[in-house]
């Protein structure tokens, strides 16, 4: 269901294994299909993942964002194959669809887990599951789409065995 490309630029830290992140992946696919059938059919995607540093973090976040200090995940989502009628025969011959980018960062991301006093499996899967989302399309600007993606986050948290994220015990 889902092709990872891996980019391990800063390693020192507890990374999560591929086999992790595809289980978190296939668990938010699935919620999204719950969702949204129609619009979340299933299909396989082709999604980087990139450990980086805080000086790596900084520059993409400062360039894409405008804020000067690194950030524990930044998504960079792809060109939308979905909305686009390739016939199945061209779909085969260009591959996989690129869903895109996120990058996150291993001292910010680590930090975080430690200040909240969760483990770092649990803080990994959560963002990783909050930049898929994004590669998506939601997003938590206004008050209601943060509502919603932080429903489904919780959603897919609580059905892989871990907390809610946004449980008041972590806020």
């Amino acid at each position: 269901m889902f092709e990872l490309d891996l980019q391990i630029v800063y390693a020192d830290g507890h990374l999560p294994s591929e086999a992790d992140c595809l289980h978190w992946l296939m668990a938010a696919q699935a919620q999204l299909i719950d969702y949204d059938a129609t619009e979340f059919a299933a299909q396989n995607y082709a999604i980087s993942l990139r450990f980086v540093d805080a000086v790596e973090s900084q520059e993409l976040n400062h360039t894409y964002r405008g804020i000067a200090k690194p950030t524990n995940i930044l998504s960079f989502p792809a060109d939308d194959w979905g909305s686009v009628d390739i016939p199945a025969e061209l779909r085969v011959e260009l591959g996989t669809p690129h869903l895109g980018d996120l990058v996150f960062c291993v001292p910010v991301m680590l930090a975080e887990a430690e200040s909240m006093d969760i483990t770092p499996e649990a803080h990994w899967a959560h963002l990783l599951i909050h930049g898929y989302l994004h590669l998506h399309g939601f997003d938590h600007i206004e008050n209601d789409e943060a509502a919603l993606m932080e429903a489904l986050e919780s959603k897919i948290m609580l059905k892989l065995g871990l907390d809610d994220p946004y449980a008041e015990a972590f806020l």
